[in-house]
């Protein structure tokens, strides 16, 4: 792997850096790191608040009950008295990978540690 991670760095860097030199740093860094995870690291802010808001995103999502929309699209176009429930249920997925895209060039565009400060 060692001699894998050079070559990646000779690429990566060129030809006129010394990968050698910062190979040794990565590993000796990857050393110094305590990679042991303990309970007790949640009372730290910086650990806490992207935990707590993951867990409320996914827990908002699943209580606002957009997947059993998006399950039942079609029946609810069929219930609606939509002419084409299936073509309903199309353009609903259309605007949601719209809307998706759109949020990943704004996330892009601002920075995600801007989007990710609390």
């Amino acid at each position: 792997q060692r001699v894998e991670a050079l070559q990646v760095l000779a690429w990566l860097r060129g030809p006129d850096v010394d990968s050698e030199w910062e190979c040794r740093q990565i590993e000796t860094s990857c050393d110094e790191q305590d990679t042991k995870f303990a309970l007790s690291e949640l009372k730290n802010p910086t650990i806490y608040k992207p935990v707590l808001i993951g867990i409320f995103l996914m827990l908002f999502q699943q209580l606002s009950g957009i997947n059993a929309v998006m399950f039942y699209a079609e029946n609810i176009f069929e219930q609606a008295n939509f002419k084409n429930s299936s073509e309903g249920s199309v353009i609903v997925g259309i605007v949601q990978v719209v809307f998706t895209a759109v949020a990943a060039l704004i996330m892009d565009k601002a920075g995600r540690k801007h989007l990710l400060a609390v």
